[in-house]
C-alpha cells in the first residue's frame, strides 16, 4: 500500500464501511432525564433515611449506655446489661442496610444516567449523594452517641 489515499468506493479497498446497524451513528437525541432525576430522590431518601435513624437511634443508645457507666463502675459493666438497648442497636442495623440498599440502587443508576446522558447532572449528584450517605451516617451516629453520653454523664454528676 502506498502513501496515496484510500478511495472508499475502490471495491479493492481493505476498510469495508460496517453494515451492522449497531455501529452506525445514533439517531435519537439524548432521552429524559427522568433516571437521574430517579437516582437522586433514592439517593437523597437512601442518605436522608440513614440519617435520621442513626441520630434518633444512636442517641437513645448512648443516653442508656451512659446512665449505666455513670450508675456503676466500668469494671462491673457485661455486654448482658446492654440488653435494654438492644431494639435500638436493632432499629439502627435495619436502617443501615435498607440505606445500604437503596444508597447502591442509586449509586448503579445515577452511573447509568450518566453514561447514557439520561439526566446527566442529576446522576451525577445522584451518585455523590449515594457515596456520601454511609459516611454521613457513621459521623452523625457517632456523634449522636457521643452526645447522649455526655447529656447521661451531665445528667448524673
Amino acid at each position: 500500500m502506498s502513501a496515496e489515499a484510500i478511495d472508499p468506493d475502490d471495491p479493492t479497498n481493505p476498510v469495508i464501511p460496517s453494515s451492522h446497524p449497531q455501529f452506525a451513528p445514533s439517531t435519537t437525541g439524548p432521552g429524559t432525564p427522568r433516571l437521574g432525576i430517579v437516582a437522586l430522590v433514592v439517593a437523597i431518601v437512601a442518605a436522608a433515611g440513614g440519617l435520621i435513624f442513626a441520630l434518633i437511634g444512636a442517641h437513645a443508645v448512648g443516653v442508656d449506655v451512659g446512665t449505666r457507666l455513670a450508675a456503676q463502675p466500668v469494671a462491673e459493666i457485661t455486654l448482658g446489661q446492654l440488653a435494654p438497648v438492644n431494639p435500638w442497636i436493632l432499629t439502627m442495623e435495619i436502617a443501615f442496610w435498607i440505606a445500604t440498599l437503596l444508597g447502591l440502587w442509586a449509586l448503579v443508576q445515577s452511573i447509568t444516567a450518566i453514561a447514557t446522558h439520561r439526566g446527566r447532572p442529576q446522576g451525577i449528584a445522584g451518585a455523590i449523594v449515594a457515596v456520601a450517605g454511609p459516611i454521613l451516617y457513621v459521623a452523625a451516629g457517632t456523634l449522636a452517641f457521643t452526645i447522649g453520653l455526655g447529656a447521661a454523664f451531665a445528667a448524673a454528676a
